[in-house]
């Protein structure tokens, strides 16, 4: 199924941000930067959230690890019905998923509520993802590289402003809407979240050319040719292992970075909060980089950089004792794990047939982010028994593994 694709295009002449799809392209982008607000949010709320549910840390990790162990579970079947459905019905059909977990998630008061409040959100999270790649490689050709770079640094702009949420909701000490006041608590960070994706199905609805199609006993599942396909192509299988790793290490990160420099390292709340918005405005400006890098050297060669500066940038942090190191490790942390997804995500759409690159990307991705969840458990519990500090150093191993699986790719 191909609604519109750009074929025998060149980066001079294929439009980008102009046309349909270009409008598609920023409505996407719309929706990832509110998507990942709201999902990454959890991070700057982290103290907030264990203090009022009366959790551990340890538990903390346990809820986000169900919380990405759910938007792996969508992966496959976000792609697959992208590829046998329609890109619109699967796109507005997971932003509805989407908005509903996040509704939940603003009237929680307990444990179980809140974890049952990120599954749904994470399932929608889970179909949203392959199905606005599969749109934009359908969309994109010879710039595919500029567009997931696009994309990904939504990923991040939506990461920053969370944590800019998270420290206005914090700060407030009262909320005053049509005359009626209210305590803030971190429910409220979800109530902006839910408005922009809500407008954003309302375009797609209208302005996608796409039609709706529900038919989904016509669909096939084809679980066995998909595994086939990808675990049989090695040069699939090592980029997902490379890629597990990675996900292991940025989920890890993305529930703790807080967590860290507050408890680890002894900086203020605040600190904390804008260190990670600003390792994630690092990031939104390196994803677009490392795209355009990689549409003109070869992908693998800006992902073993990243995995490089990222590994460097772990040792940085670990060894800091004054701010001025820190920050410069974060900095090259954040290059490192966020110059890597642009770059592989092309790589590994180019190994996959048109005809079922929805499908085998989600499918991949289910086996990435669903190992990958266990990163913020380990976090976690490494804390919690020793300190954040070895916790965070017990990620090198991981990028060590990433990158000689990058580097064998490399060679092949």
């Amino acid at each position: 199924m191909t609604e519109h694709s750009a074929t025998n295009a060149d980066a001079t002449t294929e439009p980008l941000l102009t046309g349909y799809p270009g409008r598609i392209l920023l409505l996407i982008l719309a929706g990832t930067v509110a998507a990942f607000v709201g999902r990454n949010i959890f991070g700057p709320l982290l103290p907030a959230i264990i203090e009022t549910l009366g959790i551990t840390s340890s538990e903390a990790g346990i809820a986000l690890t169900v919380m990405w162990a759910s938007i792996a579970i969508t992966q496959y079947p976000g792609g697959l019905l992208s590829d046998q459905l329609s890109y619109k019905t699967v796109l507005v059909g997971s932003i509805a998923i989407l908005s509903t977990g996040f509704v939940i998630l603003t009237g929680v008061t307990t444990y179980v509520g809140f974890v049952f409040g990120l599954v749904v959100m994470g399932l929608g999270a889970g179909l949203f993802t392959p199905s606005s790649y599969a749109q934009l490689a359908d969309l994109f050709e010879a710039r595919r590289g500029q567009a997931f770079g696009l994309y990904t640094s939504a990923i991040d702009v939506g990461t920053s402003l969370s944590g800019a949420l998270a420290t206005l909701v914090l700060a407030v000490a009262t909320w005053r809407f049509a005359g009626i006041t209210v305590p803030t608590t971190w429910h409220v960070s979800f109530a902006p979240v839910v408005a922009v994706l809500v407008l954003v199905a309302a375009t797609l609805h209208v302005g996608h050319r796409g039609d709706y199609d529900l038919d989904l006993g016509a669909c096939e599942l084809n679980l066995r040719e998909t595994v086939a396909r990808i675990l049989g192509n090695p040069l699939v299988r090592w980029a997902i292992v490379a890629y597990v790793m990675y996900s292991f290490i940025f989920q890890g990160i993305l529930g703790f970075l807080p967590a860290f420099l507050r408890f680890g390292k002894g900086y203020s709340q605040t600190f904390a909060n804008n260190a990670f918005i600003g390792f994630f405005l690092v990031g939104a400006v390196v994803r677009i980089v490392a795209g355009y890098l990689g549409d003109r050297m070869r992908h693998l060669t800006v992902a073993i950089g990243a995995a490089l500066l990222g590994m460097a940038g772990l040792l940085v942090l670990f060894v800091a004792q004054s701010t001025v190191p820190l920050v410069a490790g974060l900095g090259l942390l954040a290059v490192g794990i966020t110059g890597f997804p642009p770059v592989v995500n092309a790589y590994l759409m180019g190994l996959f047939p048109d005809a079922s690159m929805g499908g085998d990307y989600g499918g991949a991705r289910t086996l990435l982010i669903f190992l990958g969840s266990l990163g913020p458990t380990y976090i976690g519990s490494v804390a919690q028994a020793f300190d954040y500090e070895l916790a965070f150093a017990a990620l090198l191993p991981f990028f060590l593994v990433s990158t000689v699986c990058l580097c064998w790719l490399r060679l092949q």
